[in-house]
């Protein structure tokens, strides 16, 4: 028993350190010792922390040279030490990076229950990484998402605007109901937002379109945000703007002229499903300048032969109900 801890540090040693070897002679000569570790994890004789979990699987999934994912029972054994490990001490990317290991070998492993921090713990920080962590492991749990938006309001003061803005894309991806609070977030971001980028901003503007219950004014505010940071826009953020002005309506289409007037700039290097997204919000928000749906539609035409079925068929729907779809067009 005494031994165990040593024989835990052996074996992650031992592997590592073959796997970096340098020449195909120090692996060959490691083949017996080998064959033993993998028979000891096989029958869950090392117990391995998550941190060594982490470790292994990051080898494995970087440079299997040992052939560790070939085994199947060796990763039946790693993924069983990973269920009876203490899994609070990952981040959400060392927990994603196990999960797509074993998924890899087919092994489906759901992470232990996550925890809201206690009080005396939480902090913006830890609250993000325990939003981000539901999603990243596809565990949604209503309570958990009300607890951490109890400890959000105490510590609004707290949060960054950069945070503010990550909080809001971390909910919607939840699919968060209180679009009360998700719009006393976007409002206090956009009052302190000298610090925001135009990704935060645009990804900003797509979750709180994207949530029900989100006070107008709140979408006023984030959309004069949008025009005030349209000129620095990256093509991500006009499709996340895209996105966001589609979700919201027709009775934002005079924000929406900005994105376009700042897309025309543009329009000659933009990709296909941009130019899709363009046309769809043409559509959706009544835009009645004949003039600019006509020259992003030149555009979209010119690039079709890059546009998967479904962009296809969402910007032959569009370019149908805006009466642009011409045999030529059609062609």
């Amino acid at each position: 028993l005494l031994c165990l801890p040593l024989v835990r540090r052996y074996t992650i040693g031992m592997l590592q350190h073959v796997v970096s070897a340098a020449t195909p002679a120090v692996r060959a000569g490691a083949i017996k010792p080998l064959d033993e570790l993998f028979r000891r994890v096989r029958h869950s004789m090392v117990e391995f922390n998550a941190q060594d979990i982490y470790q292994l699987c990051g080898t494995a999934y970087n440079a299997d040279t040992l052939g560790m994912m070939q085994d199947p029972d060796f990763m039946r054994g790693l993924s069983s030490a990973f269920k009876r490990s203490d899994q609070t001490v990952l981040s959400p990317f060392q927990v994603n990076l196990i999960t797509d290991t074993f998924a890899k070998c087919n092994i489906n492993v759901k992470p232990s229950d996550l925890v809201v921090p206690d009080e005396e713990c939480v902090s913006p920080e830890t609250i993000l990484n325990m939003l981000r962590a539901m999603y990243l492991n596809r565990v949604r749990d209503e309570r958990q998402i009300k607890q951490c938006l109890k400890h959000m309001e105490e510590l609004l003061d707290d949060f960054t605007p950069v945070q503010l803005a990550t909080a809001c894309k971390e909910l919607a991806l939840l699919q968060c109901t209180d679009g009360n609070f998700l719009g006393k977030l976007a409002k206090r971001a956009c009052e302190i937002s000298d610090d925001l980028s135009p990704l935060d901003v645009s990804t900003m503007a797509r979750a709180i379109a994207m949530i029900k219950g989100v006070q107008h004014g709140v979408l006023l505010q984030v959309f004069s945000l949008v025009e005030l940071r349209v000129e620095q826009f990256l093509p991500e953020d006009y499709i996340n703007c895209l996105y966001a002005f589609h979700a919201a309506g027709p009775k934002y289409v005079k924000y929406f002229g900005t994105l376009v007037n700042a897309g025309l700039e543009h329009v000659e290097n933009m990709d296909s499903a941009t130019l899709t997204y363009y046309m769809v919000c043409f559509t959706s928000l009544q835009y009645r300048s004949r003039e600019h749906v006509e020259i992003f539609a030149d555009s979209l035409v010119e690039r079709a032969h890059e546009l998967g079925e479904k962009d296809l068929l969402q910007s032959m729907t569009a370019l149908l109900q805006l009466n642009l779809l011409s045999e030529p067009v059609f062609n």
